[in-house]
């Protein structure tokens, strides 16, 4: 009996103690509280940020090179450098770009046939009006090979 009177005590001190510090470490200011994740919006400002710095420590380092040597870079690097860049970027633009379609067409499923028609359509126009100008027998020829 008197075992158990003792575990009761027990107990009650430690769940006292737990309530009052727990009490005092609220008054206090001190603890711990959940903030909010990184949203899409921060994410992207961000990316935007290290492709900036990214870019920029690129050019930053062809300039270091061409100072630490004492002889000048001709400009081709550099335009070599910012193509390079340009096409990096650009694919991951179209890259997203692409992602998004598709996302829309699978989300759309009472729509995905007549979307992806129309998306297809844009595409096979886009191809059609960039290489309106091939000749596509001639190879840069001279002569006329569709002509017998």
């Amino acid at each position: 009996m008197e075992l158990s009177n003792v575990g009761y005590g027990l107990f009650v001190g430690v769940v006292t103690f737990w309530w009052v510090s727990l009490l005092f470490v609220n008054m206090a200011g001190f603890g711990m509280r959940l903030e909010t994740g990184v949203d899409g919006y921060q994410r992207s400002e961000c990316s935007v940020k290290y492709g900036f710095l990214f870019i920029s420590l690129t050019f930053f380092t062809l300039f270091l090179f061409e100072v630490m040597t004492g002889r000048p870079l001709h400009p081709v690097p550099y335009v070599l450098t910012g193509a390079a860049l340009t096409v990096f970027y650009l694919v991951g633009l179209m890259m997203g770009l692409t992602y998004a379609l598709l996302y829309i067409l699978v989300t759309a499923a009472h729509a995905a046939l007549l979307l992806g028609s129309v998306a297809l359509l844009i595409a096979i126009a886009g191809l059609m009006y960039l290489t309106r100008g091939v000749d596509w027998y001639g190879y840069g020829g001279e002569e006329d090979n569709c002509e017998d």
